[in-house]
């Protein structure tokens, strides 16, 4: 294995549990399920990885967590949902990382959770239920708009995108 190889390997592993541990146990239950940091953590290995491991590594980690939960009948939804959000986060991010293009991706990766989940939770119980769920979800989005910069800005202090000598974020 190359360097490259080697240091994109512990980053996935790193972004993988970071996602998982930031949905599993720093979240909140409410009515539907549980507002989370997760979308945030996925912004964040949008920045670190390239789509195919971004998206590979939000979807696992986040079905894992929905079957350590209690919510095994949302587990291949999530693992879809969060697979698009992270190859989204990566597809964004992947070029140029800024503030501007942080939030952008965070609210794009809102829109795909609502509008998938929206669509999910009418088909597994009632429109009523799906309507409230898209409020709990744009609370939900909201906090990735928060966390996903805030991490970005962390990662900068450390110096942790440097590439090829100029600055990713």
């Amino acid at each position: 294995m190359t360097n490259s190889a080697v240091r994109r390997l512990v980053l996935a592993a790193m972004c993988c549990a970071l996602i998982f541990f930031t949905t599993r146990f720093l979240c909140m239950p409410s009515a539907v399920g549980t507002l989370h940091l997760g979308d945030g953590c996925i912004v964040f290995a949008g920045m670190l990885l390239p789509p195919f491991w971004a998206a590979t590594v939000s979807g696992a980690a986040s079905a894992l967590s929905d079957f350590t939960q209690g919510f095994p009948q949302f587990a291949i939804w999530t693992l879809i949902i969060k697979a698009l959000m992270g190859l989204c986060a990566s597809l964004i991010l992947r070029r140029r990382t800024t503030l501007p293009r942080v939030f952008a991706s965070a609210a794009i990766n809102g829109i795909i959770m609502m509008g998938g989940y929206f669509i999910v939770v009418w088909k597994m119980f009632t429109l009523g239920v799906a309507v409230f769920d898209v409020v709990e979800n744009a609370a939900q989005a909201g906090l990735s708009m928060v966390i996903g910069p805030v991490l970005c800005v962390f990662a900068k202090r450390l110096q942790f995108f440097k590439e090829g000598g100029r600055e990713k974020c």
